[in-house]
């Protein structure tokens, strides 16, 4: 599913640095996914990693997705995602076409009963995860584990409200 999409002009940090150096290239545009769709692909992994069993859940570099979905969700892309139910049922539909886990009931994705807060038995592997991506990936001040996993909730609430 490469839609939709819209068209975003790239602009390199280096030539910000360099501005007359000889290899600065003017800014181009690229077709990229919408980042509502991206959101909800974020939650709806989530929530299917979650239905596996907790020796194949897997953890390496998946407290990420923790961390963007936690750095969405008080933008306008999030109400945009979750207000548009158009785009949450045919993101849904795409995965159990072209994702489809093995056993895995699709139309728990439906908003009543998605769940994108870790369970017990994995948070503890996802917030060790979670250190190394602070280390290695998060430039910055990153928020801390447990205010992710509250935040995490609140919007789990908050999307467990709606209908459609």
């Amino acid at each position: 599913m490469s839609e939709p999409f819209q068209d975003v002009k790239l602009h390199s940090y280096i030539d910000d640095v360099y501005r007359n150096a000889p290899f600065t290239e003017p800014d181009f545009e690229v077709r990229a996914v919408v980042p509502e769709r991206t959101f909800l692909e974020k939650l709806f992994l989530l929530h299917e990693e979650y239905h596996k069993t907790a020796e194949t859940v897997r953890v390496t570099r998946m407290s990420r997705h923790l961390y963007d979905i936690c750095q969405i969700m008080d933008t306008p892309i999030a109400e945009r995602a979750l207000g548009n139910k158009e785009l949450y049922l045919s993101v849904m539909e795409h995965r159990r076409i072209f994702i489809g886990l093995r056993g895995f009931d699709y139309s728990t994705l439906l908003p009543q009963t998605l769940n994108i807060v870790p369970p017990a038995d994995i948070l503890e592997k996802w917030r060790q995860d979670y250190r190394e991506m602070q280390n290695s990936m998060i430039y910055g001040d990153s928020p801390s584990y447990e205010h992710l996993i509250e935040k995490l909730r609140m919007l789990n609430d908050k999307i467990n409200k709606l209908r459609y």
